[in-house]
């Protein structure tokens, strides 16, 4: 009886303890990020991760698998099927014209000790870190946009990188 009560109660936690230890040992955070310990990082992406952190913000993870590569151009901005490069650029706060014709590298990561870690609207609420794209263009970080890290898909236009709307950028 004694060893069935033992084998009971320890085979839970001896399992638990396994799990635990192999989550912290390379096993990607979300389907598409890997841990920033295991990741391999690109030249770009380096300059990426150095820019979040300069900003206060701790990486955990990146996403070789969801980055993205295109050329800005007129066209792209001025889609009306698809607002979201307009909207993206338009929380930069550059001047768009001067990157017409370049190539930008988005470089996606999560991350914490950002802002909209603790975003909640309704129901949905924020996992306590942060997806954000760094815009790389001719090996410098340009900006970025932030989205909450939440159990549901994400649906809408993002925010600043550094978590603000469109609405609060244009206050200023």
């Amino acid at each position: 009886m004694k060893k069935k009560m033992i084998i009971t109660v320890l085979l839970p936690c001896i399992t638990l303890s396994l799990t635990a230890c192999s989550l912290s040992s390379g096993t990607p955070i979300d389907e598409h990020y890997t841990k920033i310990s295991d990741a391999k990082l690109g030249e770009d992406a380096k300059i990426a991760q150095t820019f979040l952190q300069d900003k206060g913000y701790q990486v955990l993870a990146y996403s070789s698998g969801t980055s993205s590569t295109y050329q800005l151009t007129e066209e792209k901005l001025n889609d009306e099927e698809d607002l979201y490069e307009n909207h993206k650029w338009a929380l930069q706060g550059v001047r768009t014209e001067s990157y017409i014709g370049k190539t930008v590298n988005n470089e996606r990561f999560i991350v914490k000790n950002h802002p909209l870690d603790n975003w909640k609207s309704g129901d949905t609420v924020s996992k306590g870190m942060t997806f954000v794209d760094v815009m790389i263009v001719e090996g410098k970080a340009v900006g970025g946009i932030s989205v909450p890290y939440t159990k549901e898909k994400m649906v809408g236009m993002p925010y600043s990188l550094e978590g603000k709307t469109l609405e609060e950028i244009n206050k200023k």
